[in-house]
């Protein structure tokens, strides 16, 4: 079996800020394939965005899935030491 990773990145105190000032959350998967990332803006899921409420839900499922998998799950926050966890 392969060695996959999962990084959920979400805002925090310390956000990510992106271009336009966006605060996103992200999820990363690492795997030999590379790094595939699905990243959603915070402030449009607050305002019940459709599209970006899909997004998390869509990486809900993949963080699952890499779970199921064997995959190893950190929560990432800018700053602070990777914390390992086992679901959202």
């Amino acid at each position: 079996m392969g060695l996959y990773r999962c990084w959920l990145e979400l805002p925090s105190e310390m956000a990510l800020d992106y271009e336009g000032g966006m605060t996103v959350g992200m999820l990363r998967v690492m795997s030999r394939r590379g790094d595939d990332r699905l990243a959603w803006d915070e402030q449009r899921v607050l305002e019940g965005d459709p599209e970006a409420i899909a997004a998390v839900r869509e990486a809900e499922r993949i963080f699952a899935e890499e779970r199921r998998k064997g995959a190893t799950a950190f929560l990432v926050h800018t700053g602070r030491a990777a914390q390992r966890i086992e679901r959202v």
